[in-house]
């Protein structure tokens, strides 16, 4: 078992216990920087994935397998995407993991939900999948439905949800849902 934990001091920990493991922690990678957001996968290769947006508004993959054992905040990690900011703080990512291609969303702070995604055979792209200017602060989850549609809901600091969605890297549509 394994529970990442993002510090206030911009360290991204993994607490990990069972398997025949002891409980144990380690820290995979540090930005020195308050506000990083979280989220993580296991891939069908055995690699542990944890999605780190940034307050800087980078996104970075680490990546590993089994219980990392090198030293404290050198876990590998790359900076997937166009490897630049997408321009303002992140403030929620969510990560899936359709027909073996990684799908990285994260929500900016200047109301961007962008996607990230790399892997089985698909380019590593970027792109905007939904924009609001109005709204800072969303709130994202997701999910890949029975039929293979890839759904990002987006809350806002007015309540509302939004749920857009698309196949493979296909246009994104989005509905208000509340």
């Amino acid at each position: 078992m394994h529970v990442y934990a993002a510090t206030s001091a911009g360290s991204v920990v993994d607490i990990y216990w069972g398997g025949g493991q002891t409980m144990g922690q380690k820290q995979l990678w540090s930005n020195g920087a308050s506000g990083n957001t979280l989220a993580s996968l296991l891939d069908s290769g055995g690699y542990q994935h944890v999605e780190v947006g940034t307050s800087a508004g980078f996104v970075r993959d680490l990546y590993w397998t089994g219980v990392w054992t090198g030293a404290d905040g050198g876990v590998p990690y790359q900076t997937p995407g166009s490897g630049s900011s997408l321009g303002a703080a992140i403030s929620s990512v969510s990560v899936r993991y359709p027909s073996g291609v990684v799908h990285v969303y994260a929500a900016t702070n200047a109301g961007s939900t962008a996607e990230i995604y790399w892997g089985g055979g698909q380019t590593m792209g970027q792109r905007q999948v939904w924009y609001r200017s109005d709204t800072t602060g969303n709130g994202l989850s997701s999910q890949v439905d029975g039929s293979g549609v890839q759904h990002v809901y987006t809350g806002i600091t007015a309540g509302s949800i939004y749920d857009t969605s698309w196949t493979g890297i296909g246009t994104p549509s989005t509905t208000q849902v509340k």
